[in-house]
């Protein structure tokens, strides 16, 4: 007997909104090895920054997301496998970053796109802009920073998952019971749970 839960199918699209991701390269894992130098109190971003402005001296990161450490590691492994296990960190090979984060992107067309300059810990100013453009039928949720789509067909997790990857989105995976009140709450009006 085929079991479809009756879930709400939200698909997730973060645009490019003068900020690009982070690719991790393997989650859970570090090189303990080679670390040139700790810099504390860094957002995932700025860790990969500090890094690519650093050129060949730095080929990867360790960055471990509760503490907001960030380790800049002058050497990487042959191969992911010798990686050490720590579920803590988060291990960013420069080689995987498909975006190059620039140092100031705060200027007159930043005001001029109705966004507002923001000074990371940094020092780097960083312009956030305020009204992004989401695709057709996406709504934007500021609070998440995300345009979603909201589709109430009951489906399967994979059936789900597959028609936002179609859609060139992720499936919203609501990890805790806050996250389904607010959905509840504010992001869509009728739901199936």
């Amino acid at each position: 007997m085929d079991v479809k839960c009756a879930i709400c199918l939200l698909c997730l699209l973060h645009l490019n909104l003068g900020v690009d991701e982070v690719i991790v390269t393997s989650s859970g894992r570090r090189w303990p090895w080679d670390i040139a130098q700790t810099l504390t109190i860094r957002g995932r971003k700025q860790c990969t920054r500090e890094c690519q402005i650093r050129g060949s001296a730095c080929l990867a990161v360790n960055y471990k997301t509760r503490s907001l450490l960030c380790e800049i590691l002058g050497s990487i492994p042959n191969n992911l496998t010798e990686l050490t296990t720590d579920v803590t960190y988060d291990y960013i090979a420069m080689s995987s970053q498909t975006s190059v984060f620039s140092a100031a992107v705060c200027d007159s067309e930043c005001s001029s796109t109705a966004g507002h300059c923001l000074q990371l810990s940094s020092g780097i100013n960083y312009c956030r802009k305020k009204n992004p453009k989401c695709p057709t039928n996406y709504r934007f949720s500021a609070a998440l920073n995300f345009c979603y789509l909201a589709v109430t067909t009951p489906a399967d997790f994979l059936t789900a998952k597959a028609h936002c990857e179609s859609l060139h989105s992720r499936l919203a995976v609501l990890p805790t019971m806050g996250y389904v009140d607010y959905i509840k709450a504010g992001m869509i009006v009728k739901i199936i749970i």
